[in-house]
């Protein structure tokens, strides 16, 4: 992974991003491929099931949990990130 990790430059810059590693960066870029072919983020969050389902009618908006309809192994990995890089900013804020 490592070596691999030196020769993409997409896992070098994912690997910039806190709370996400070489594990992570590798998943992420094994299972999306090319980035291109999202329009944005929020496209790529949709198709990894990290966005709430949605359930509005008229002029109510109702927002529901994370969908889960995308990669499990992925969407696992970025949570957990999401949790230490959370950790490590509340932990240095203490200090």
């Amino acid at each position: 992974l490592a070596r691999w990790h030196a020769d993409d430059e997409i896992i070098r810059k994912l690997d910039e991003v806190s709370g996400i590693g070489l594990l992570t960066a590798s998943a992420l870029k094994t299972a999306v491929g090319k980035p291109e072919r999202f329009a944005s983020g929020r496209h790529l969050s949709a198709w990894l099931g990290m966005t709430p389902n949605e359930y509005s009618s008229g002029e109510r908006r109702r927002l529901g949990r994370i969908s889960c309809k995308g990669n499990v192994y992925v969407r696992t990995l970025l949570i957990h990130g999401a949790r230490a890089a959370l950790l490590a900013a509340k932990r240095c804020k203490s200090r």
